[in-house]
């Protein structure tokens, strides 16, 4: 029987860690195969992305650091209001009233699927202090968070097509494609607020992202604060793992959010 190219790649000998800033398009590849073969079998989209970022954080790394070349990778999906969980939309909805606002059933909300990092509190999307789920109740609120706004427009959306849940005709065709985020210089960037806390206090140096939108008029992103300084030709590279990820967890990727 002629072997298949996954049987190819698994019988390649596995790195400890792909360098991250001298990432190489066979390393996009090798490691695509290895973060998303877990996430195949995944019955819910909170598994998939629990075994993505793990294996990014893991597999990741640097020869001038010890450890990991990622200080915290997350996953988000944007999920309504009304298809979150009971504590997911009691957090939500303290967030509105603290800004007088009340949430709607199709409210789109930045939702924290998985996470991994660096501080023990950032293993899991339970126990995250902050960014466990970011409600997008207007154009107005959004465009007062900057990370997040700049990551909706990188996705290939508009803030209002989102936020309104109804896809501009004229953005359709390229509903799905694979995008990146990317902000070479973390420290002193309008787009990571917390620059004494965690981009000083954790030594970010790039932030990658990259996922795409769905025709449901919502998006999924997966984020990863570095340890390194990431250029754009090596962020160029993980549109390849965005394709790779997607195809992936497309069973899970549109319901069963959340592990049972």
């Amino acid at each position: 029987m002629v072997p298949s190219v996954s049987d190819f790649i698994d019988s390649m000998a596995e790195p400890e860690r792909f360098p991250l800033r001298a990432l190489r398009p066979a390393d996009a590849i090798l490691l695509g195969a290895r973060v998303t073969r877990a996430a195949r079998a995944a019955q819910s989209l909170e598994d998939a992305a629990d075994g993505i970022v793990s294996g990014l954080y893991e597999m990741l790394g640097d020869a001038t650091l010890d450890g990991p070349s990622v200080a915290l990778a997350r996953f988000y999906r944007t999920i309504s209001f009304a298809n979150l969980e009971p504590e997911l939309r009691a957090v939500a909805a303290a967030i509105l009233t603290e800004h007088s606002g009340q949430p709607s059933a199709a409210m789109k909300c930045l939702t924290l699927m998985a996470s991994a990092g660096l501080e023990p509190t950032w293993n899991s999307r339970h126990t995250s202090a902050r960014h466990r789920v970011i409600p997008l109740p207007s154009p107005t609120a959004v465009e007062r968070l900057p990370m997040v706004s700049r990551l909706i427009s990188e996705m290939g959306m508009s803030v209002a097509n989102l936020v309104e849940a109804a896809l501009d005709p004229l953005v359709e065709p390229e509903t799905g494609r694979a995008r990146i985020f990317h902000v070479e210089e973390a420290g002193g960037s309008p787009y990571i607020p917390d620059q004494q806390d965690f981009v000083r206090r954790y030594g970010i140096r790039s932030v990658i992202g990259f996922g795409s939108s769905l025709r449901s008029g919502d998006l999924w992103a997966v984020i990863l604060f570095t340890r390194v300084s990431v250029n754009l030709e090596v962020a160029g590279l993980f549109r390849m793992l965005a394709t790779d990820i997607k195809i992936a967890i497309l069973p899970v990727l549109s319901n069963r959010f959340f592990a049972a």
